[in-house]
């Protein structure tokens, strides 16, 4: 009974653990039993000692040896005023002016070779938006040389719509583009860069500096632009805006007001015909004003002094070709005439000789003196038409 109230006391408690489990016989009659001598004890204590300390003094040995190593590089290497930064060489092959380099660089005034991390360097002068690549090299013993390689601008870029604003010559908002297609913001408008060429792009998604555009009507407007350099060289005659009106024509303004449409395929074709054009042009002394080189055949082209659509020379008074009248001053006598001769349009001069051939009796105004005839004018000696073949024209060039 009494059993039984102890066990129920203690579940109503909570105390829930069961009694410990007594050890099986096999544990009682295990014996932790040393049969070693007190000597061979000590012995054993000993070599663990021993093998202890020399661990100990191995590592105390290659701590020293590490830290006195470190002591003397700094000493005869990183404080050696023989390594510290004595000369500094940029190099570039742009316009970028050396000092923005160094700013960029952000070198210190006393700094070491040893510890400067040319790759940090790098990384903060490649973040300028014309610079295409840099590298940083030691040369031992006090010489640290910059290389730089910058995008060469070819033009402007020009792009106004709701997602870009570019505006060509401008520092704040203007973008460079190279010959391959990366455009890259202006920092300072330099006088170099006013003679570029614009690039009119209706619509741009995004420009980021150093990230090529491959739109095929910036890629071939490029490739004009290039060429026209290259193959109307001797011809001294820059273009001033390109404009693509699609995916298949070019709009070329030229700085001498000539408006040239070219295709996208074949352009150094195209420019040869040009080529072949001005010279026809300049050796009749006639200006281009618009040239179609999207047809194969039969360019259509324009001029703007074209004898044809020239207006008429009006004719002039009878009295300008007899001379002024004559009139008498207060003392009866002719005022004087002013000998200088009186220009007729289409015919010879008052005053000047008659051309051989022609007699003054052949005037129907037999008024008129033999001096002040007139003779028909001479006709243009080019008559081309308002839009000329040119086909005949660089036929007879070739």
């Amino acid at each position: 009974m009494k059993l039984s109230r102890r066990k129920s006391s203690r579940l109503r408690e909570g105390n829930h653990t069961r009694p410990r489990r007594a050890k099986s016989w096999r544990d009682l009659m295990e014996v932790d039993y040393d049969d070693r001598s007190p000597l061979d004890r000590q012995r054993v204590r000993r070599e663990r000692f021993w093998r202890g300390f020399k661990w100990v003094a191995v590592l105390a040995l290659i701590g020293g040896a590490i830290h006195g190593g470190r002591l003397l590089f700094n000493h005869h290497v990183l404080e050696n005023p023989t390594y510290q930064l004595a000369e500094l060489l940029v190099e570039t092959d742009g316009y970028l002016p050396q000092s923005h380099i160094v700013r960029e660089a952000q070198l210190p005034d006393d700094a070491n070779l040893l510890l400067l991390r040319l790759g940090a360097i790098k990384e903060r002068i490649e973040q300028l938006p014309q610079v295409h690549t840099a590298s940083v090299e030691r040369e031992l013993p006090g010489v640290l040389r910059i290389t730089v390689s910058e995008y060469r601008p070819v033009a402007w870029l020009e792009c106004e719509s709701e997602i870009q604003n570019i505006v060509p010559f401008s520092s704040e908002n203007g973008y460079l583009i190279d010959a391959e297609g990366h455009p890259f913001a202006c920092r300072a408008v330099l006088r170099s860069f006013m003679r570029l060429p614009v690039l009119k792009v209706r619509d741009l998604a995004s420009v980021k500096s150093g990230v090529r555009l491959t739109s095929p009507e910036v890629l071939s407007a490029l490739e004009l632009i290039a060429l026209n350099e290259e193959i109307l060289f001797k011809e001294q005659i820059e273009i001033k805006t390109v404009e693509p009106m699609g995916p298949y024509a070019l709009l070329a303004t030229y700085r001498n007001d000539a408006e040239v449409l070219f295709g996208t395929d074949d352009v150094g074709e195209q420019l040869k015909d040009f080529s072949g054009v001005l010279k026809f042009a300049a050796s009749h002394g006639l200006q281009i004003q618009t040239l179609d080189l999207m047809v194969k055949e039969n360019h259509p082209v324009t001029f703007f002094n074209d004898p044809e659509r020239l207006p008429s020379p009006e004719p002039l008074p009878e009295s300008s070709l007899t001379g002024p009248p004559s009139s008498t001053s207060g003392d009866g006598r002719p005022d004087p005439v002013d000998p200088a001769p009186q220009p007729r349009a289409g015919g010879i001069v008052a005053g000047e000789t008659s051309p051989a051939g022609f007699s003054p009796g052949d005037s129907s105004d037999a008024s008129t003196p033999a001096s002040a005839a007139v003779v028909p004018a001479p006709e243009f000696p080019i008559k081309p038409p308002a839009s000329a073949d040119v086909s005949e024209i660089l036929g007879s060039l070739y």
